[in-house]
């Protein structure tokens, strides 16, 4: 229990980078959600699409937020080490990477757009074919962009200043729902309208992350903001740990797309219902979300210290405050739950199957969650990324992509079945992950050279 216990100082160093980290998770959680509603006029298919198609920009987006990782806790050891030169070159190397692996992935996707739209849709109603292809075109175009603000705000957030890199999460909040509102409220432009605000909102973002990137901070000396030439030094610790995520979430978000379309034999409805209660478990999921962002510039630091036992204990101390945290968000949306339904929808039907799964949502995910995601967190930001990848890549193979068919498509169990299978991905994390951080090996993982 004394690793539980914090002095007046771990409270203040764990609160000042938890706090604007929850901030930023929170801002993201509610986008999602906010565009859902203000979209729902242009009817369930609308819904429907931006939805759907949310998994599939994830999947994406793995390149730089692998990236983004990896420079978090390549940032934290070496401010853990006082070299703040090198926090810099590690910054403007992972932007810069990051800008070249987008505008890739972005190239190729606006290339096989029909296909992917084919296979990720299937049979669904023209009109959400419609809306998903205006939405996906937008947001492909938009990549670069945020895979820049990304990265910067991670590195940021690395060096120890997480109050900088929510400015240009609320720069990239604000002005998304401010001209999304606009467009629909007041120009009715509908999805075409959320679109164009998505790529002027993340172009938005960028330009802050630079701006606070070249700034730089006490910890964190940024010499050349986008460095064209790939120092290996530099790279070679960030893709230790980003590489092996990079294939984990690629993994991850592919099984996810696969799991959505098992909602597409429900229907429109079920499309809608699955998508809504995804909005939802985010709310739930935020301070969980934060932890896991906010441990790795902490724990980092204390390993690149090489102080063994503080690292330890800020973990543990990391996974308390996430269980707690989500129990109290988990137990406030089952409260609202009924209140919440009828917002996203007058579907009496859907009202009900949203209730169902949100409902048994709130049950399960304050301790499963926590011991599922922000456990390898923490074993990451010693560098331990690959024995997590591994785990989290069979968790999704078996438990969500495995048994989620057999339950919705064999045993017909509807929308609720891809949630049970969710569930049952958390607990096979836990039984591995667990041990791994009990027995202290990831302390012994070396990222950077003396």
């Amino acid at each position: 229990m004394k690793l539980l216990k914090m002095s007046k100082e771990e409270r203040k160093e764990i609160g000042g980078m938890m706090w604007p980290v929850f901030i930023e998770q929170f801002c993201i959680a509610v986008m999602g959600t906010f565009i859902s509603m203000i979209v729902k006029g242009s009817g369930l298919q609308a819904v429907a699409s931006i939805n759907l198609l949310n998994s599939v920009t994830m999947l994406f987006q793995q390149a730089y937020t692998a990236i983004g990782i990896g420079v978090t806790v390549v940032v934290a050891q070496f401010r853990g080490r006082g070299d703040t030169k090198s926090t810099g070159r590690a910054a403007s190397q992972s932007t810069m990477l990051a800008v070249y692996m987008a505008s890739v992935v972005a190239a190729l996707c606006l290339v096989f757009m029909t296909p992917i739209l084919n296979d990720v849709l299937q049979d669904s109603e023209p009109l959400i074919y419609e809306y998903s292809r205006i939405y996906l075109t937008y947001n492909v175009i938009s990549l670069p962009f945020i895979g820049i603000y990304t990265v910067a705000a991670a590195a940021i957030r690395g060096s120890g200043f997480p109050r900088l890199s929510l400015i240009a999460t609320l720069v990239h909040n604000v002005a998304y729902a401010v001209m999304a509102l606009l467009a629909v409220q007041v120009f009715n432009a509908g999805i075409l309208g959320v679109s164009i605000a998505l790529l002027a909102s993340r172009v938005f973002a960028a330009a802050a992350g630079l701006v606070l990137l070249k700034r730089g901070n006490k910890n964190m000396q940024v010499e050349t903001l986008l460095a064209f030439k790939i120092e290996k030094s530099i790279l070679k610790p960030m893709m230790l740990v980003g590489l092996p995520i990079f294939l984990e979430n690629l993994l991850f978000q592919v099984g996810k797309v696969i799991t959505q379309t098992f909602s597409v034999a429900y229907g429109t409805v079920g499309i809608a219902v699955n998508g809504i209660a995804n909005n939802m478990f985010s709310m739930m999921m935020v301070p969980g979300t934060a932890a896991s962002n906010a441990a790795p510039p902490i724990v980092g630091r204390y390993c690149g210290m090489g102080d063994k036992e503080g690292a330890r204990r800020k973990g543990y101390q990391f996974i308390l405050l996430a269980v707690i945290f989500m129990a109290l968000a988990s137990l406030l949306m089952f409260v609202l739950l009924d209140p919440v339904a009828r917002f996203y929808s007058d579907d009496a039907y859907v009202q009900t199957q949203i209730k169902l799964v949100v409902g048994l949502c709130a049950a399960v995910i304050p301790i499963l969650w926590p011991l599922g995601f922000v456990v390898p967190a923490i074993l990451r930001s010693s560098g331990d990324s690959r024995y997590s990848s591994v785990i989290a890549v069979l968790a999704m193979i078996f438990m969500r992509v495995g048994l989620g068919y057999y339950l919705t498509q064999v045993l017909h169990t509807g929308v609720i079945g891809i949630w049970i299978a969710m569930y049952a991905d958390f607990v096979f994390r836990a039984v591995f992950f667990i041990p791994r951080l009990i027995k202290g090996k990831w302390l012994e993982k070396k990222l950077i050279d003396d």
